[in-house]
């Protein structure tokens, strides 16, 4: 079982069994999942025990607002959850590939986002193209700066298109980077990296390899038509989330002013 599955459809058999239980909720035209998975449930579904909250929306534009809130209070309920202080260290990273835009998540939302005296972010490439081990990089980076968390920021797989660009996840379960195409036992989580791990995801691809029974000679992999735009958006959304938490600014932002200016000069530490 893949860890950068989205965890509703990955325990979808075992919520409707009532065996895991999933809190659900609404705002407006936001749905918002949350499921704790103890050791035992997390053993049967393949992921790590912990907190995964999905958020789910239909359209960005007419919801901004709403995602934007609704990011900001669970990601600072994870960071609770967590029990990380106030100025704790933290290293972002952005995972994936800026050349391909369904894969560039990753790196948008570092490329938006600003540093501190105690935040850190950086983009690292995928293995093929920088011969560089996601994990053995951030375990390394990590213990060089003596953080006290790591947020991961990725590019997830979906089985449902109509998740595409439409749902984000947070969790405390850690992430197989580039398992979504590739049998990968490189797993970045608590329990390797000795420290707490946020990762948050959003599905971006469907790879259809899964469905087949023949499978193909290359990665069948299928996106939305519009992934341009709605990564950028999402990317920026979760930047200025980020920012909100990470350095305690200010919340009254507009978000198509962050987004025109793509430098976050409307922001105003405090």
């Amino acid at each position: 079982m893949e860890k950068d599955d989205i965890i509703i459809e990955t325990a979808e058999k075992f919520i409707n069994a009532s065996e895991i239980e999933n809190k659900i909720r609404k705002n407006k035209n936001i749905s918002i999942s949350e499921i704790e998975l103890d050791k035992k449930s997390a053993e049967k579904i393949g992921k790590n025990k912990g907190k995964y909250i999905t958020i789910y929306f239909e359209k960005i534009e007419s919801n901004v607002e709403t995602i934007l809130k609704e990011l900001e209070v669970n990601l600072k309920n994870i960071i609770k959850y967590l029990n990380i202080k106030k100025n704790s260290k933290i290293l972002v990273v952005g995972l994936g590939n800026k050349n391909i835009t369904s894969d560039s998540l990753g790196y948008l939302v570092i490329e938006k986002m600003d540093i501190d005296n105690n935040i850190y972010k950086i983009y690292k490439e995928v293995e093929g193209l920088s011969n560089i081990n996601t994990f053995e990089f951030v375990k390394m980076l990590s213990k060089k700066l003596e953080v006290n968390l790591i947020i991961i920021i990725d590019s997830l797989s979906a089985k449902n298109i109509e998740r595409l660009n439409k749902t984000i996840q947070i969790s405390t379960g850690g992430i197989k980077p580039g398992s979504a195409l590739l049998n990968t036992s490189y797993e970045i989580s608590e329990k390797t990296m000795k420290i707490p791990v946020i990762a948050i995801g959003v599905p971006t691809i469907i790879n259809m390899n899964k469905f087949l029974k023949e499978k193909p000679k290359e990665e069948l992999i299928v996106t939305s038509k519009d992934i341009d735009i709605e990564i950028e958006n999402i990317a920026t959304m979760l930047s200025i989330v980020i920012n909100r938490i990470l350095w305690h600014k200010t919340s009254n932002f507009s978000f198509s002013s962050y987004y025109n200016s793509n430098k976050g000069e409307c922001y105003e530490k405090v």
